[in-house]
């Protein structure tokens, strides 16, 4: 049986077979030992067969396991995010979060914000700008100071006095020192996505009337002035009124009304003291408005 011992030793005299037998009994020894050296080679090679198995058997498990890690890897990235989730705040909702940034921490808002610092000292992940729930119609609008953080590569296209619309999640609350000394302490925001809007056109806040030419001189026009933002304002209204050709400037009026609630309107009068000939043409030049 391949493998197993051979006994092989003197034999006793009276037992001692004639010489052909002894002759036959010596090949069959020599047969023997051969097997035996044939069975101690292959348990041998069956054992580095077994070891090779073994590594072979690791060698793909180890592969499979990178694979597996690489697929963990991607499975466990940041899935895209989802900006149904985030809800434009309005202003009295902007004002609670920055009176108090630490309660609202977690908050996913739609914010608007102008970029008021965004440079070496602020860093690639980092801006501050000034926030709030209204897209801004001009500079200095929006009047509470916020600081924006995010990957550098989704802030590398923002610039300094860009006006976004940005979804962020509130952070909390963030203490820095300022350039002049001293610290302040601002809202925090995590920034996901973020858009350039630019200023907001509100030229069509303004609605002129009839002109009413007046008895002894003078034009007064009436002006509708409707609140478009999603907190109260007033506003400051421009008109011109230029000839037909627009190559002269005949005279200029103001509008006023002050704290409109949104969408809220007024009608007021602007009111030309110059004489203005009947076929001048009268144009809004400027609307503005600031919270109130």
């Amino acid at each position: 049986m391949p493998g197993a011992p051979f006994a092989v030793g003197p034999v006793p005299s009276e037992l001692a077979p004639k010489k052909k037998r002894g002759l036959k009994v010596f090949l069959w020894i020599v047969v023997g030992v051969v097997l035996l050296i044939i069975a101690i080679a292959a348990l041998s090679g069956g054992g580095e067969d077994s070891t090779a198995g073994t590594s072979a058997d690791a060698a793909p498990g180890a592969a499979s396991g990178a694979e597996g890690g690489a697929a963990g890897s991607d499975e466990s990235t940041t899935p895209e995010v989802n900006l149904a989730e985030f809800a434009a705040v309005d202003a009295a909702g902007w004002a609670l979060i920055a009176k108090d940034p630490d309660a609202a921490a977690g908050q996913k808002i739609v914010i608007f914000a102008e970029v008021t610092q965004f440079d070496s000292a602020t860093g690639a992940d980092t801006f501050r700008a000034n926030a709030g729930a209204t897209q801004p119609a001009a500079e200095y609008e929006l009047e509470t100071n916020a600081v924006f953080g995010g990957e550098a590569d989704l802030l590398a296209a923002i610039t300094q006095g860009d006006v976004l619309r940005v979804y962020a999640e509130v952070s909390g609350s963030l203490e820095y020192e300022t350039a002049i000394g001293g610290a302040m302490t601002v809202p925090a925001l995590e920034v996901v996505s973020a858009e350039t809007v630019g200023y907001l056109d509100i030229s069509g806040d303004a609605v002129l009337g009839t002109p009413v030419w007046g008895e002894y001189g003078g034009v007064d026009l009436p002006v509708t002035i409707t609140n478009s933002a999603n907190a109260t304002m007033s506003y400051t209204v421009e008109i011109v009124a230029v000839s037909a050709d627009g190559a002269v400037q005949h005279g200029t009026a103001s509008a006023y009304a002050e704290n409109l609630a949104p969408g809220q309107a007024a009608v007021t009068e602007a009111s030309f003291f110059e004489d203005l000939p009947q076929d001048a043409v009268i144009n809004v030049v400027e609307v503005e408005r600031y919270t109130s």
